[in-house]
């Protein structure tokens, strides 16, 4: 055995492949268990380099497993771990010398913190992660705003757009009384309005009208830019936003508000049509002079209905919409025609009129302001009355001064004429405390024809013909007549008209203490003789009178 392994190393040593296998083996020694502990080698225990027989007997060689048959798996291993150093020392190398580094790659989609970037780098968001946040903002934001508009209802017109003025008309029909109104505005169908106005309104207010959807996002970048700026604050609005508002919502001024406002105007622009929308924004609108719409606009302005407004008239009321009390020629009359013109000159850029027809338009003469009391003078008295008896009849105040409606009273103009002149015709020597009332009543009907109940409704409330309590006076003669006639006395009946007379528990005095003698009941009625109309009550009974009186319609729980 001795010689049989000294021949195979001599064998070896002289071999070619010799140098390669000790190569190999003192590399694998320094790894190796101890010396004169082989190391297992895989798959087979206690194997040596060279092999050995089972039975010692010369036979047939097997096939030899020394350790030279196991050197090409170990050296691919081996030379694979020499490569991952040769490279990663290269790579360092390379480095040091100015070769690029490769990156290190990504741990999650957005690459946050970034990989392979040192502080505080790795803390500053990628690209990326960046437009991954922008879309993903668009994103929320589109969705938001589908949610909105579906989640957004274009609620029930507000009372205030719906209210109009209550007219109260004399008999006829035709003659104005006066007005029951909080908010002074008549509405106009869209037929009625002339095209006047609402060309100069869209040339003016929003060019673009005709061809939006109701809002104008151009008009709002605008808006936005110019606020950014420090510019005087604007809305953006189209005429289909402003309609919204002064409709539905009431006046905004935030951004949310806004937001709300343009989406309501994108769902009603698709369900009312533009001409529509134009005409309710036009019967809504302040105008100044305590007028709300252009029909009120245009009697407060010019004593006219809108459908006879002119070109010049109509281009007028639209430029002072902006800052209706401000603009109003009674107010400033320079800035009004510098409006004026604006307009004029937009509906001439518009194709509206021709240059022209503009410069042929003069500026309109507007009438003054109305500044009296609507309820002032005798008329108060009147109106009022006309209220007390809706109210009666089951009507509301709030229906009463917003309903719009055309109250048409008994009164007739020529009676009452003629009563207030009647009153004014008294002479002037007449007590101080002296308060005249009186009514006109057709007996057939029981309508009131003529009312006078004093001469300021403004400066004294109290209605002397309908509410003040005071003694009757001469009026109940006209019971104690009509008593006497039924109980048989005649016209040509006599009596005692001499001043003062005293009867039991009470004395009477004619006007200025004036003696008439006997006269007869005509005279007696004709010159309201005091004495013979107290003898006359007295003989047929104080009780008759009243009877009469209740008769004819006087309340029997009448105070005294």
């Amino acid at each position: 055995m001795s010689d049989s392994r000294r021949s195979s190393r001599g064998s070896s040593k002289n071999s070619s492949g010799g140098a390669s296998r000790r190569a190999a083996g003192v590399r694998r020694a320094s790894s190796a268990k101890p010396a004169g502990k082989p190391a297992k080698a895989s798959g087979s225990k206690g194997s040596s380099r060279t092999a050995r027989s089972t039975t010692g007997a010369k036979s047939s060689p097997a096939p030899k497993r020394t350790a030279a048959s196991k050197v090409p798996s170990n050296r691919t291993s081996v030379s694979a771990r020499h490569a991952g150093v040769a490279a990663s020392a290269a790579s360092r190398g390379g480095a040091k010398k100015g070769g690029a580094k490769k990156k290190a790659a990504a741990t999650n989609f957005l690459n946050y913190p970034r990989a392979g970037a040192k502080n505080p780098w790795r803390w500053i968001p990628s690209l990326r992660m960046i437009f991954g946040a922008m879309a993903l903002m668009v994103l929320a934001g589109l969705g938001f705003a589908a949610w909105l508009y579906n989640d957004t209802e274009v609620p029930e017109p507000s009372d205030f757009a719906l209210a109009q003025t209550s007219r109260v008309y004399y008999a006829d029909g035709e003659t104005e009384m006066g007005q029951f109104s909080e908010i002074n505005r008549t509405e106009l169908p869209a037929d009625e309005i002339p095209d006047s106005i609402k060309q100069a309104v869209v040339a003016s207010e929003d060019t673009s009208f005709y061809e939006n959807r109701g809002v104008s996002p151009r008009g709002i970048v605008r808006a936005m830019l110019n606020n950014l700026q420090g510019g005087a604050r604007q809305g953006g609005s189209t005429i289909t936003m402003q309609y919204v508002e002064r409709y539905y919502t009431g006046t905004e001024t935030s951004y949310v508000g806004k937001a709300k406002e343009a989406i309501m105007a994108l769902k009603i622009d698709q369900e009312i049509s533009k001409d529509e929308i134009l005409s309710r924004y036009l019967n809504t609108i302040y105008f100044g002079r305590g007028a709300y719409g252009v029909q009120e606009a245009s009697q407060a302005y010019f004593g006219k209905d809108a459908a006879d407004l002119d070109e010049a008239e109509a281009a007028l009321l639209v430029a002072v919409i902006p800052g209706p009390s401000s603009y109003d020629p009674a107010n400033d009359p320079e800035k009004s025609v510098q409006l004026w013109d604006r307009v004029i000159s937009r509906q001439v850029n518009e194709g509206q009129m021709t240059a022209a027809d503009a410069d042929a338009l003069g500026f309109p003469e507007t009438i003054e302001p109305r500044s009296e009391n609507s309820l002032g003078g005798t008329k108060g008295y009147l109106l009022a009355q006309v209220r007390g008896e809706l109210i009666e009849e089951g009507f509301t105040e709030e229906e009463i001064n917003t309903g719009g409606y055309t109250i048409v009273s008994t009164i007739d103009p020529s009676i009452q004429n003629n009563t207030v002149e009647a009153i004014g015709n008294l002479p002037d020597d007449r007590p101080e405390n002296n308060r005249v009332g009186t009514v006109t009543v057709d007996p057939s009907t029981g309508a009131i024809r003529g009312m006078y109940g004093g001469p300021d409704y403004v400066a004294q409330a109290q209605n002397d013909a309908s509410q003040s309590r005071m003694q009757a006076g001469s009026i109940f003669k006209t019971f104690t007549l009509i008593a006497a006639l039924e109980d048989g006395f005649p016209l040509d009946s006599r009596w005692d008209g001499n001043s003062p007379k005293s009867f039991p528990g009470w004395e009477v005095n004619n006007f200025n203490n004036t003696d008439y003698g006997r006269v007869t009941l005509e005279k007696a009625t004709a010159n309201s003789i005091n004495t013979a109309y107290a003898e006359a009550n007295i003989e047929i009974g104080p009780q008759r009178t009243m009877e009469t009186a209740v008769s004819l319609g006087l309340p029997e729980e009448t105070p005294a």
